[in-house]
């Protein structure tokens, strides 16, 4: 009973939690329609964008675009530069970095003249800043803005400020590998997530706490931070955060070799992205998908998830991800035994990688390339990209990048044989590796490893074989899938056409059916009408009659009154003939002939209401049977006795004994029950 009361509670809570958050947008939105102060409109508008990304509605950049379209030319400096911030936030969500930076530039410069007024659009100047220079790979210009941001933020003593820059520097560390100062810095953002009761930021941080936890290899607590971010966007059902978690689960499941659990977390990422019609993000969906076959070693299946993320991603503008898909196709290609559409596609990945300058991508690149020219025993070329993937390496200074490029020159001079360089890179790689793993878990997972490529190998030739077998099979079963598909057609057709011609006759008897149906009610009602129209009359009879038997009644009695007064002053002689006159004229008008009629009349309104009665009540008494009747038509006890011929207290008494005898405490509930009858 209590689990109960607290599901209802709960769901009650999040009932009144989506009304008022409905009620807040729509509060906003007639706000903002109804003001004509450009000032007004542009704060306005920023809190319902914000309040739009967290219901997850898309409906900010159709309020942004409408806005621009109609008031860019009206704006003041001021004006032009929160509505460059407001942009700045969408480029930066689109991944359209460069744009990002050029956006907060052009807001920071329309506000120098007066910086000191604006210190919260420079707060939001200098984040953005240090997000997109993250991005781009410049993370010393990171850096400098995030602390810049962390001053502001603790000059204006903001908690909110705090966790936005907290979350800006724990990026930074993670995109220079530094995984547990990233971690400090976003345990950091998530107490002051607390201090403001933000709980999409404590659901979002606890996603990115996971996912560092998950690059140091402890991939339980990563679970742990993930079921927490999953739990939140849940309840509050914020479609739009949702494919991101399930995302980053099945990237975890794929690390543990759970690959069915990760097939399935990201195919749920793919269905909302499908229902949403984002072609770029189920593009992404299908890159996961691809990328966890292949470590399944499922590389047709690989494909062609891969080959159909690239055709959503190849002719749309912008960075959308192109590069790791033409990687990951190289990849799929390479463990098929194919170096030359490996090739081929590692080296499309790389020139998309360069042009939009995705600098860790670049370094990723030429490793494959590397990778793939070494096995092919072209060293010289191999070497070529080693040495510019050291160099850009050391530029952005990422310690799992020189660890990996230093391996791959190790490996490349020692099949050329020149093993003083080949001992130098492997000591470096060693180095690297030991500040950030301990010696167990290097040795871990090197077994690990180990035996990830042995039995990756074994899958291949495995696959390999059965994928030749499997070819033949569907070809042969998709020209049996089209026949079968020509014969369910031809006779799905046919059954449409009988079914149509089964439609309009049936629609013609339904019609007929219907106007003889209304028909007979007509009828039907006439009747009714008429039988009730038949009963008024009787009824109205019924009490005109009563009425006059009433008055007769009365009149006869006050008769034999005024005969009992005349006696006390007559002979004996007049007394008896007096007497005998009355009684004459008592036996003329008795009630006995008025009564019958009565009954008559009252038998013709109220059918078979006496034999009712006497059938639930056998054991009453002809007179209780008379007194009912009267009861039945709502009369007074002095009109009941006038009627009977009896006294109002003979009346009186014999009512209160049917009522005790029929159970009941008092008349009314009698009569009520006789009325019912």
């Amino acid at each position: 009973m209590k689990l109960r009361l607290l599901i209802t509670l709960l769901i009650l809570a999040f009932a009144f939690n989506l009304v008022a958050q409905q009620t807040d947008i729509g509060n906003l939105e007639d706000k903002y329609d109804q003001t004509e102060d450009l000032d007004i409109k542009i704060k306005l508008m920023k809190e319902l964008i914000q309040l739009y990304r967290n219901s997850g509605s898309f409906q900010g950049t159709y309020l942004f675009n409408d806005f621009t379209n109609k008031h860019l030319q009206e704006l003041n400096p001021t004006q032009k530069a929160k509505t460059a911030l407001i942009e700045a936030g969408f480029r930066y969500g689109r991944n359209e970095y460069a744009t990002t930076l050029d956006r907060t530039y052009y807001a920071r410069r329309l506000l120098s003249q007066d910086s000191a007024k604006y210190v919260h659009e420079l707060f939001e100047i200098y984040n953005l800043s240090g997000l997109a220079k993250s991005e781009l790979g410049e993370y010393d210009s990171a850096d400098y803005y995030q602390n810049k941001s962390l001053i502001l933020a603790n000059k204006l003593d903001s908690d909110e400020y705090r966790k936005l820059t907290y979350v800006g520097l724990g990026t930074n560390y993670w995109y220079k590998s530094d995984y547990r100062a990233a971690n400090e810095a976003y345990f950091n953002a998530l107490d002051y997530s607390k201090l403001v009761g933000d709980s999409i930021a404590i659901a979002y941080i606890n996603q990115y706490i996971g996912i560092m936890y998950e690059k140091l290899g402890e991939y339980s607590k990563a679970m742990a931070n993930y079921q927490v971010t999953l739990k939140v966007y849940e309840s509050k059902k914020l479609k739009n955060r949702l494919p991101n978690i399930y995302t980053n689960i099945g990237v975890l499941y794929q690390k543990v070799g759970d690959y069915e659990a990760s097939l399935e977390n990201n195919n749920r990422a793919f269905e909302i992205f499908k229902q949403w019609g984002d072609s770029l993000r189920m593009a992404t969906s299908l890159l996961n998908i691809g990328a966890v076959n292949i470590d399944k070693g499922d590389y047709g299946k690989a494909l062609k998830a891969l080959l159909q993320a690239y055709e959503f991603q190849k002719d749309r503008q912008g960075n959308n991800g192109l590069q790791i898909t033409l990687a990951n196709i190289g990849l799929a290609y390479e463990r098929l035994f194919k170096p030359i559409e490996a090739k081929k596609y590692y080296l499309e990945g790389l020139e998309v990688a360069k042009k939009f300058e995705d600098k860790r991508e670049i370094i990723r690149g030429y490793h494959r390339m590397a990778g793939l020219l070494r096995e092919e025993g072209k060293y010289g070329e191999a070497l070529e990209f080693g040495l510019q993937s050291l160099e850009l390496s050391e530029e952005l200074n990422v310690k799992e990048a020189l660890s990996t490029t230093n391996y791959i020159l190790f490996t490349i001079y020692r099949a050329m044989q020149r093993f003083q360089l080949a001992l130098e890179h492997y000591e470096v790689h060693v180095e690297i590796e030991k500040e950030l793993y301990n010696e167990s878990s290097k040795n871990e997972l090197n077994n690990l490893r180990a035996k990830y490529e042995y039995n990756l190998q074994k899958k291949e030739l495995e696959n390999n074989k059965k994928e030749i077998e499997d070819l033949g099979k569907e070809n042969a079963q998709l020209e049996t899938r089209q026949v079968i598909l020509l014969v369910v057609f031809l006779i799905l057709l046919f059954l449409i056409t009988l079914l149509i011609i089964y439609n309009r006759s049936r629609v013609k008897r339904v019609r007929l059916e219907r106007d003889l149906s209304q028909e007979r009610a007509e009828n039907t009602e006439l009747g009714k009408r008429h039988l009730t129209h038949e009963i008024e009359i009787k009824e109205i009879k019924l009490k005109a009659y009563t009425e006059q038997l009433i008055q007769k009644n009365e009149m006869i009695a006050e008769f034999k009154d005024k005969v009992d007064e005349y006696k006390e002053r007559l002979s004996r002689a007049n007394e008896n003939e007096l007497s005998g006159s009355a009684i004459r004229v008592e036996g003329r008008s008795g009630s006995s002939l008025s009564w019958d009629e009565f009954r008559l009349r009252f038998d013709e309104v109220h059918t078979g209401y006496t034999q009712r009665l006497v059938s639930k009540h056998p054991d009453l008494t002809s007179n209780e049977i008379d007194v009912s009747v009267l009861l039945k038509v709502n009369l007074s006890y002095k009109d009941i006795s006038s009627v009977l011929g009896v006294s109002y207290e003979g009346v009186k008494k014999s009512i209160q004994r049917l009522y005790k005898k029929l159970d009941f405490e008092n008349v009314d509930l009698l009569r009520a029950y006789l009325i019912k009858i």
